[in-house]
């Protein structure tokens, strides 16, 4: 049986992460609040993610979450295809954030997902 990630991702917009840094948590975005969950990805499922849901929108970044801290309010869930998303039930303190990174686009007009994205996806130490 797969193991689960102990780190997942999240996309949001530069300025609602500052104001979620500044506030100590992040409440989630507006369809988050309506699911009544935090929609995370892992490394895995970061890139579709990002297609399917941002786009071009620009001014984005990407966050890696330390999912071991935050214990019982992480919930892996069949979502998009049948595949096991994880999903936060309350808010994400920012104390559970590993580092954040920009979403840099190239010539071609195509995202880079960041190569640390690829480091912690690859460490088998940040599998449970």
């Amino acid at each position: 049986m797969l193991k689960n990630p102990n780190i997942a991702y999240k996309i949001e917009n530069k300025s609602v992460w500052k104001q979620a840094l500044n506030k100590g948590i992040y409440e989630g975005s507006a369809l988050d609040k309506k699911d009544g969950f935090i929609h995370l990805s892992s490394g895995l499922q970061l890139e579709r993610t990002f297609l399917l849901h941002f786009g071009r929108q620009a001014n984005l970044i990407v966050a890696a979450i330390d999912l071991a801290q935050l214990g019982e309010v992480v919930v892996w869930e069949k979502s998009r295809g049948g595949e096991l998303f994880p999903h936060i039930y309350g808010n994400l303190p920012v104390s559970a954030i590993i580092e954040t990174m920009d979403i840099v686009y190239g010539g071609n007009g195509k995202a880079t997902i960041p190569i640390n994205i690829r480091r912690h996806e690859a460490n088998p130490e940040n599998m449970s």
